[in-house]
């Protein structure tokens, strides 16, 4: 087996738009969300807007899966 993974390629362009998917995440607090696969994992386009950021090396060395989300409201004291 190759590991060749057949699809066809969308015929629309597939960019991100980091500000509706923030928006997103801004009503489902404290979930994480999968936001890319095989993502450059030093970007840190998720954190200057607030989120929370996670990422999961995979076999390409500096590059993986990479998940964010907002953060919970913390409980006032």
């Amino acid at each position: 087996m190759t590991g060749l993974r057949w699809e066809v390629p969308p015929t629309e362009n597939t960019r991100r738009d980091p500000d509706a998917i923030v928006a997103e995440l801004k009503r489902n607090p404290g979930r994480w969300a999968l936001v890319g696969e095989d993502e450059a994992l030093g970007t840190a386009v998720w954190k200057l807007r607030g989120c929370e950021q996670r990422t999961v090396t995979g076999p390409i060395r500096g590059r993986g899966r990479m998940y964010v989300r907002w953060p919970e409201e913390q409980e006032k004291s």
